[in-house]
This record gives structure tokens, C-alpha cells and sequence, in this order.
């Protein structure tokens, strides 16, 4: 598991608009201890983007 500083896991942001390549990423990602926010819409990733 990967885990910042503060000890919570390490987060990472996908946004492509390939769904089967999200999946594939998302799955291997969270395999390894990532926490995954995954979007096919560019759009909707960045009205839910909270920094931190």
C-alpha cells in the first residue's frame, strides 16, 4: 500500500475518455494502494476536482 505523510493512501486522478483504458489503469492503480477517482468526462472530473 502507498500512503502519503499524514499515513492516508496516496490518491490519483484518471481522466480519459477511453472507459476500457480507465478500467485497466483504475484496476492496476488500486491493486498497488491507490485510492482512484477515475472520469470519461472531462467536464464532470473538474466540477467534482477538490483540491487536497
Amino acid at each position: 500500500m502507498t500512503e502519503s505523510s499524514q499515513g492516508k493512501k496516496d490518491r490519483v486522478l484518471i481522466i480519459d475518455d477511453e472507459r476500457d483504458m480507465v478500467y485497466i489503469v483504475k484496476a492496476g492503480l488500486e491493486r498497488k494502494g491507490f485510492e482512484v477517482d477515475s472520469y470519461i468526462d472531462p467536464m464532470l472530473a473538474l466540477q467534482n476536482f477538490k483540491r487536497g
